[in-house]
């Protein structure tokens, strides 16, 4: 499949929280664009001559300019090109569970040509087009109606308080296409055709439109998600990849038919990335460990209540990112997407406290908590980095109990990337299971 899209926007890359001062003209359209939607307040930071997005990653487009913000994780040692697709195959692998890996070759050869919203969009009509063509999913539907014939199953209960008998309340099973699965992609083309630039894309768009029969098919905004069953699951990727368009699009005035922007917040896509890595290669990084397994954090537990009228009353949630038990032992794993700057102070280089002392004192303060409420004996603070780092132990006073630093290889390039990576940890884990 060639994904080639051609654009007439100047280009722009800016890094996620830098501060962008040129071109000016583009520092003008942000600001205009800023001042006409408030949901941008949360992610955007424009003074008089600049703007920065915060740890936000994606593509925005105004009147004259096309812009990819990327991550700040890949600013000093991944040219753009890479940098372009590491985080293509970042947000693919981080929200559809490990379901979509694509080859290199399929997202490398003119990825500075790409725009992140236009390929997702051709991927997801692409591989919706490829399932259309052997047929739309079909499921039975219960429909109740009124009939002058007895067809179907008779409601015997409403039909005997009905006083015009000669119509009869009937209940049947239809093989309609009519379902929640379908309606979304409906919706889901129908908001794609209004917003895409690219001919290819409307031209696939338009053909998947003219596959649903609007009289079958009701036009309504579908529920947040569809079930999956082995009769529908062959549309499970063309879903993913609409879905995480919709989710990462920004509301923009109505008005506004030449600006898009699909964000996305790169402490969830950080986490969700570890946590689908994790579950992904559970076998090869706890091979170690015949007992370690993964389990569910409970429910939020509170850590601080307040008494009133003779009854505590939690005031304050928390809940871990994973959590690993490994026989008696439960170790706890903690995503920060930070990078870990070197200490500023000549002082605090000392030989093996230099990772501790990059982190927060709040980070730390929140590690201990969780050390403390869920009795876990081994905490491992997890940071992005250009390769795979595990710190030495570091004792918290209380009871023994120990933190790592682990700075995870964020450059998904090659196709053996998951596997080195996993590897990798395997070994991290088993040094830290032995420290226990």
């Amino acid at each position: 499949m060639e994904i080639l899209i051609n654009f007439q926007k100047s280009c722009v890359d800016v890094i996620e929280n830098e501060e962008t001062l040129e071109p000016v003209e583009l520092v003008k359209e942000i600001h205009k664009l800023a001042g006409r939607t408030e949901y941008l307040d949360k992610i955007l930071v424009a003074r008089d001559n600049y703007f920065k997005f915060k740890h936000h990653v994606g593509i925005i487009e105004t009147d004259k300019y096309r812009v990819r913000v990327l991550p700040k994780i890949w600013r000093d040692n991944c040219p753009g090109r890479d940098c372009a697709r590491n985080l293509v195959k970042l947000l693919l692998y981080a929200f559809s569970g490990g379901m979509i890996t694509l080859p290199e070759t399929q997202i490398s050869s003119e990825i500075n040509d790409l725009d992140l919203y236009e390929l997702l969009i051709r991927l997801y009509a692409s591989t919706l087009e490829d399932q259309l063509s052997m047929g739309a999913y079909r499921m039975y539907n219960r429909y109740e109606e009124e009939s002058r014939y007895l067809k179907g199953k008779l409601n015997l209960e409403k039909q005997l308080r009905k006083i015009d008998q000669s119509r009869f309340d009937i209940s049947s099973f239809r093989f309609s296409g009519d379902n929640d699965l379908n309606r979304f992609f409906v919706y889901a083309t129908d908001r794609f055709l209004q917003m895409t630039r690219d001919t290819l894309n409307s031209a696939i768009l338009s053909s998947i439109k003219l596959r649903f029969d609007p009289e079958e098919v009701s036009n309504v905004i579908p529920k947040d998600n569809v079930n999956f069953n082995r009769l529908n699951e062959r549309f499970q990727v063309p879903y993913t990849y609409a879905k995480l368009v919709l989710d990462g699009l920004i509301p923009l005035p109505d008005s506004d038919d030449r600006s898009l922007m699909m964000m996305f917040d790169m402490n969830v896509v950080f986490e969700e990335f570890f946590a689908t890595f994790l579950s992904r290669n559970e076998k090869t990084i706890f091979k170690g460990s015949e007992s370690a397994k993964i389990i569910k954090p409970d429910l939020s537990r509170n850590f601080i209540y307040k008494n009133k009228g003779g009854r505590e009353h939690p005031i304050r949630y928390t809940k871990p990112d994973v959590i690993v038990q490994s026989g008696s032992l439960k170790f706890i794993f903690d995503t920060k997407y930070k990078i870990l700057k070197k200490p500023e102070i000549s002082e605090d280089l000392d030989e093996g406290t230099d990772d501790i002392r990059k982190i927060s004192a709040g980070d730390l303060y929140q590690m201990f908590t969780y050390s403390e409420i869920y009795n876990s004996k081994g905490i491992i603070l997890v940071f992005p980095g250009s390769e795979s780092k595990l710190s030495e132990p570091y004792r918290f006073r209380e009871e023994g109990r120990f933190l790592w630093v682990y700075m995870i290889n964020l450059d998904l390039s090659g196709a053996e990337w998951e596997i080195e990576l996993a590897n990798k940890l395997g070994e991290d884990f088993s040094k830290i299971n032995n420290n226990v």
